[in-house]
């Protein structure tokens, strides 16, 4: 079974006078992808993703994938046509989370759950630019970029020890 995690890091333009809620980063307020990674659970292999350049074989390979995983995977799958994860199985460790915990911490965080598992934390430089005015589109693109695949190799690693857990 090919299981992959994913994590996209996206604009977040939903901003103003013609906002669409309070979410900037909403898929449906012309929103788009920055940059995205895939980690192979099984191989290890990783696919990068940024936003220029030649795409199609990180999507190509999202579409070969049996199951997805993600933090909140919700939010990524917004920015992917629903025929390429349709038929596959999804893993949000979020939601996981929530049951692991039987339900007693709403909408836990990758950092409460990296930290749940005796994870290292993640690296705080995207919450530190948005605390300094910016956002993803006007902040360091190679720390995002970093952020991302640091983020992708967490979701992949959460994975593992959420499976070993429902499986006991």
């Amino acid at each position: 079974m090919k299981i992959l995690a994913l994590d996209f890091e996206t604009s977040m333009l939903n901003k103003g006078d013609h906002a669409v809620g309070n979410f900037s980063a909403d898929p449906f307020a012309g929103n788009y992808i920055i940059c995205g990674g895939l980690a192979d659970i099984g191989t290890g292999k990783e696919l990068w993703r940024r936003e220029t350049g030649d795409n199609v074989e990180f999507f190509v390979e999202l579409t070969k994938a049996d199951m997805l995983v993600g933090f909140n995977l919700a939010f990524d799958l917004h920015y992917t046509i629903p025929s390429m994860w349709k038929d596959k199985l999804l893993w949000d460790c979020q939601t996981v989370q929530y049951y692991i915990e039987r339900c007693s911490k709403s909408f836990p965080s990758l950092d409460y759950t990296l930290e749940y598992y005796g994870l290292p934390a993640k690296d705080d430089y995207l919450k530190r630019a948005l605390e300094e005015g910016l956002d993803t589109l006007t902040c360091d693109q190679e720390l995002l970029f970093k952020y991302m695949q640091q983020d992708v190799r967490l979701t992949a690693e959460l994975f593992r020890r959420q499976f070993k857990e429902v499986k006991k």
